[in-house]
């Protein structure tokens, strides 16, 4: 095995690049002195001071003072292995603390955000992996406005095919007498509501544990939501407003 994978794997155990060198020129010099460990090592003689006391710590190297000169002797690898085991223990400890970090996170609620109508494609492509029926409020209008009709109909088209029914509020218009009349073939339930009472400036969808705020006002942004809490409270308010809408197409 080459000299570097002995190296890297020593920096694996937990050895920076030049603890492991000097450690490797030990064990291949056996009994010898600080000046031999950096000539063979090639790391300078006053680094390689420095990396003894950290390697003895370890119970990598020891020293022996013959006379007035100390001498050192790398221990056997196998202490590497005891490393491992240790770093290995240290971290079971650890892993209860490091779970509830990890689980607090997962607590919070995920938001995603989009720009432009490409990203806004993407962020309605969730709708579709999800599979789970839409809640919607929108004034359809926008929709058409600012992503191209093309789109949108191939959106629809596959909305259908993977069975997922939607239920709208919109604002009366051309656009909704429209989808009215496609609605049945087309799983869908449209409740209008007049534009005098509703200025509708951002599309929301709610889907499964999903909640996605479109915005056209200021230009054209998304935000995905995802949160338990948050889409329940919206689906609450969708049926609220939905047994408040006028009329049912």
């Amino acid at each position: 095995m080459q000299s570097t994978k002995l190296n890297n794997l020593l920096i694996e155990a937990g050895l920076d690049d030049k603890e492991a060198d000097v450690y490797l020129a030990a064990l291949e010099l056996g009994k010898t002195t600080i000046l031999e460990i950096a000539k063979h090592s090639k790391v300078k003689r006053s680094t390689v001071y420095e990396i003894i006391p950290a390697l003895e710590n370890k119970g990598l190297i020891k020293r022996a003072k013959v006379g007035k000169k100390y001498f050192y002797l790398a221990e056997s690898p196998k202490t590497v292995v005891t490393l491992i085991k240790e770093r290995e223990k240290r971290f079971a400890e650890a892993l209860p603390q490091l779970m509830s970090l990890f689980n607090s996170q997962e607590e919070r609620p995920k938001v995603y955000f989009y720009q432009g109508p490409e990203e806004i494609k993407q962020m309605y492509e969730d709708t579709i992996r999800e599979g789970k029926d839409i809640l919607n409020y929108t004034s359809i209008i926008n929709l058409y406005q600012y992503l191209d009709k093309e789109w949108v109909d191939d959106y629809i088209k596959r909305r259908i095919d993977a069975g997922i029914k939607t239920r709208i509020i919109a604002l009366v218009s051309r656009e909704s007498e429209e989808w009215h009349d496609k609605a049945k073939t087309e799983l869908r339930e449209i409740r209008l509501v007049p534009k005098d009472d509703y200025n509708f400036s951002a599309d929301v969808h709610i889907y499964g544990n999903k909640v996605i705020i479109t915005t056209y006002k200021s230009g054209l942004f998304g935000l995905l939501i995802e949160d338990v809490n948050i889409a329940q409270m919206q689906k609450m308010a969708f049926e609220l407003m939905w047994l408040g809408a006028e009329k049912v197409l």
